[in-house]
């Protein structure tokens, strides 16, 4: 709304927006959490993360860390500054999608609108990745594959479907069930950790039974 209310710290409604003064030439460090599920989980997704008293140079050698562990696993040879750069990008970017969605072990369901326990991962454009960033994923990241194939077939229980380009709901703005091709190359190549028969009967779905409209909608 239009309203300005100065130095008050609290307020309700539907659209909020806030702002602060600091002294001029300080140093202000802020933790921002977020939550699908509710504003007491933001504040506990604060403290899971980035607990009060982390510095910010803590939080930057933390996530360093944990993307050099990944980087390190690869080793260039013959590239110059240019490819080399090109290339870790590119590493970089395809660790970036499927992405967590889940909170403290539980996640808030757009296809149900209910709060569940487990894991959930949202970023799914799996019509640009199932050719190869999904091999890659199962080699590089296998520790995320179960999760990963786990949060498609909670997709599939709660929205009747697996999904195409999920963001947080099913966007349905691409075509094929590529989906299929996920769960069967995670199981050929070993993947474990997940309802096999759950994910038969979720690719058997997409295979043989047409999505509502699919016929009619332009």
């Amino acid at each position: 709304n239009t309203t300005n209310s100065h130095l008050s710290t609290t307020s309700s409604g539907s659209l909020l927006s806030a702002y602060v003064f600091f002294e001029r030439g300080s140093s202000v460090d802020i933790r921002v959490g977020t939550s699908f599920i509710s504003i007491n989980q933001a504040r506990a997704n604060i403290d899971a993360e980035i607990p009060d008293g982390t510095s910010f140079e803590d939080t930057v050698a933390s996530t360093k860390a944990a993307w050099e562990e990944k980087l390190n696993r690869f080793k260039v040879e013959g590239a110059n500054e240019v490819q080399q750069e090109v290339f870790y990008t590119g590493i970089t970017h395809a660790l970036q999608y499927p992405y967590e969605q889940f909170e403290q072990g539980r996640y808030y369901s757009g296809y149900d609108g209910q709060v569940h326990n487990g894991q959930s991962y949202t970023g799914y454009s799996i019509w640009d990745t199932f050719r190869a960033e999904w091999a890659f994923l199962i080699l590089f990241a296998p520790e995320r594959l179960p999760g990963m194939v786990t949060s498609m077939l909670n997709d599939f229980s709660e929205g009747g479907r697996l999904p195409m380009w999920k963001n947080i709901v099913e966007t349905n703005i691409m075509v094929g069930t590529h989906a299929d091709s996920l769960v069967a190359e995670a199981f050929v190549k070993g993947v474990t950790g997940f309802d096999t028969e759950l994910a038969w009967e979720a690719v058997w779905k997409d295979a043989t039974v047409p999505p509502i409209n699919d016929l009619t909608t332009v």
